[in-house]
């Protein structure tokens, strides 16, 4: 008897997972005005709401007639869900696929008051409305279907999350890639700015001491500004010849591997693939917390599309 009250809490799990699902994407539609893949996972379901579903009716439907401890119980579970949900995305794959920064009264954006309250709200429909009605619709089920149904679902969602998964850490890897070739062209980028800087330095240190001599001498005799003007030249064109030839080939083989780092970043960015477009395309609102200035750059060139 046992056994089968957890095949049918499983089963109330996968229809609560595809129930949050719809919410979620009308809810999106709604306030984006276009449908938006809602979730970690690719397919029709929340696996959230299915946990916070099962987890409330659970605990909390023998408090149903309880409006005021349904309603607090329902919020605070639900909202703890949805924290530590959204700080185990976040710390694993440096994610956010939600994001209540701009709401009042959040904590981290990962949670926030006016959630909290549509939480305890929706706590007291389903234990009140929407479950009885769930659980008249699994009667129509024998437990053998019911099992059949649970097990299938399960193998479709495990590969679901593994393939999610799968394609959320090769989309980090890229972005590490492409942040680290940034690195490598800005370090060379810097170079060649502070070798000019400090060449054009050098050239005019070395200069100097003739302008001096010149300044002191011009007051007296007009022939030795123009000794003073050839001196300056042949300073310069010495250090030059010797220094600056030198400087300016090595210089020329960082510029080239600079290009050659801006070609193969370049092609990095041009191959794209489905998971890729999911994690942008479908998931507008979600946001990079290691490789942010990437992310949006890549984001950006799917939204020119």
């Amino acid at each position: 008897m046992k056994e089968n009250l957890i095949y049918i809490y499983f089963f109330y799990f996968f229809v609560y997972a595809f129930l949050g699902w719809i919410i979620e994407v009308a809810y999106h539609a709604i306030t984006c005005g276009k449908f938006i893949n809602r979730g970690f996972l690719a397919g029709t379901v929340c696996p959230i709401y299915g946990f916070g579903s099962v987890v409330i009716i659970y605990l909390l439907e023998p408090l149903k007639d309880n409006l005021l401890l349904l309603f607090a119980g329902s919020a605070i579970f639900c909202t703890m869900l949805e924290y530590f949900a959204g700080l185990f995305l976040d710390k694993v794959f440096h994610k956010k696929w939600w994001d209540y920064s701009d709401v009042p009264f959040n904590i981290g954006g990962y949670v926030c008051v006016q959630f909290a309250i549509y939480w305890g709200i929706g706590g007291i429909l389903l234990i009140r409305d929407i479950h009885s009605l769930i659980e008249k619709i699994t009667l129509f089920f024998s437990l053998k279907v019911i099992i059949i149904f649970c097990i299938i679902f399960f193998i479709v969602i495990m590969i679901d999350t593994l393939a999610s998964i799968q394609s959320v850490l090769k989309f980090n890897k890229k972005l590490e890639i492409l942040s680290k070739l940034q690195n490598d062209i800005y370090e060379i980028s810097d170079f060649i700015g502070e070798n000019v800087s400090d060449n054009t330095l050098l050239i005019a240190e070395k200069a100097g001491p003739v302008v001096d001599e010149i300044s002191e001498k011009k007051r007296y005799i007009s022939d030795e500004i123009e000794g003073g003007k050839k001196a300056i030249k042949t300073n310069i064109d010495k250090y030059k010849n010797e220094k600056v030839e030198f400087i300016s080939e090595f210089k020329k083989e960082k510029i080239i591997k600079m290009q050659k780092l801006i070609k193969e970043r370049e092609e990095i960015l041009k191959k794209q693939y489905f998971g890729e477009r999911r994690i942008i395309k479908l998931s507008p609102k979600i946001k990079e917390i290691k490789y942010a200035e990437i992310f949006d750059e890549i984001k950006e060139r799917y939204n020119k599309k």
